[in-house]
């Protein structure tokens, strides 16, 4: 009998289908079994951080966004659980971190982590518990002002943005969001070697990106990923 190598690759297809139907079956109980869980748990899951974090993981195994569940299941009370908000802070920061260098403002963040579909909505006063929540569990998360207005810094590391640093954005935000060593100089008197140790410092942590400038132009200008408008 010759080998019909057609007909084994039918079958082969089809054993993969079901295997894969299966499987999506299960993760469909799954998940109806974490919404089931969060609607008659709610309480207990936001009374512990250790219980949340547990169960924000298995959320996020399962393709469920924790934030978003346990907002469909909420009481009738508006605000949102300082540890719900503070675990889409944390995964936000870190997605984008490679984007904005870990700096972000306050509202925009608030923006972010809402969503008109479902009706959630995330204020900035929930953002800021929800960062004053993740500076007791270490370093890495610092609330800044800038020009009157709250940025939020994310950093992996454990350093913390100099005076200099500062001072650079608060230059950006007036400029529109680029500063060159010449505006440096003229507005703060740095000399040389200070204005490109911060820029250099602050090129390294992603918080400023290179521009050549425009044509004919030999002034590099320095502009911060995010909008600081």
């Amino acid at each position: 009998m010759s080998f019909d190598r057609a007909a084994y690759s039918r079958v082969g297809k089809s054993l993969v289908q079901k295997h894969q139907q299966h499987l999506d079956t299960q993760l469909e109980v799954l998940r109806q079994a974490l919404v089931n869980f969060a609607s008659e748990h709610a309480s207990d899951i936001a009374a512990s951080p250790e219980f949340t974090a547990k169960f924000t993981q298995m959320c996020v195994s399962a393709g469920l966004d924790p934030l978003k569940l346990m907002s469909l299941r909420r009481s009738s009370s508006s605000s949102q659980e300082p540890s719900a908000v503070a675990v889409r802070v944390m995964e936000f920061c870190q997605q984008t971190i490679h984007i904005n260098g870990g700096l972000i403002a306050v509202s925009d963040l608030a923006t972010q982590l809402s969503d008109a579909d479902i009706g959630l909505t995330v204020t900035e006063a929930e953002v800021v518990k929800a960062v004053d929540a993740l500076q007791k569990l270490g370093p890495g998360y610092s609330l800044i002002t800038i020009n009157s207005q709250r940025w939020l810094k994310y950093s992996s590391a454990t350093d913390d943005m100099s005076s200099d640093q500062h001072k650079l954005l608060e230059l950006c935000q007036f400029m529109g969001g680029y500063v060159t060593y010449r505006l440096l100089r003229d507005n703060y008197g740095w000399d040389g070697e200070r204005c490109r140790r911060v820029v250099d410092e602050m090129i390294s942590q992603a918080l400023l990106w290179i521009d050549n400038g425009p044509p004919n132009s030999t002034e590099l200008l320095f502009w911060v990923p995010t909008n600081l408008g």
